[in-house]
């Protein structure tokens, strides 16, 4: 997990943070220039034109997912790396209210979508 902060934080609420790799960035554009390095692509989950259904997983390669907050979404910063990078992904949705889900759930069903599209195996479960 990357997270961009001034001073290293985690959320051990999460259940198993602890077993979470984290690595800590001061600004977008170091976190962005170690990405790059590495080879990864980082795609944006926002509703924008052109952004890809994530049920399709339109995924090629390692990549890093970049979520912006409830209500104001991605930054113009952060929606130009997206666009330089990977481009974006969204949660398609129905229905006649407003296109948003919580941030949260959003990151899990895509983070989802791409853990089967490559085909990761599944951690042993706890009886």
């Amino acid at each position: 997990a990357l997270q961009l902060s001034h001073e290293p934080r985690l959320k051990w609420a999460w259940r198993d943070a602890t077993k979470l790799p984290f690595r800590f960035f001061r600004t977008l554009g170091e976190c962005v220039a170690a990405l790059a390095t590495e080879g990864f692509a980082i795609m944006g989950v926002e509703i924008v034109p052109g952004a890809a259904d994530a049920a399709s997983r339109p995924f090629v390669t390692d990549t890093a997912f970049l979520l912006g907050s409830e209500g104001n979404g991605l930054t113009d910063e952060e929606l130009a790396v997206c666009r330089a990078s990977g481009g974006f992904v969204v949660v398609a949705q129905s229905g006649c209210g407003v296109a948003c889900l919580n941030v949260g759930v959003a990151a899990s069903i895509v983070m989802h979508q791409y853990a089967v599209w490559g085909q990761f195996s599944e951690t042993g479960r706890q009886a």
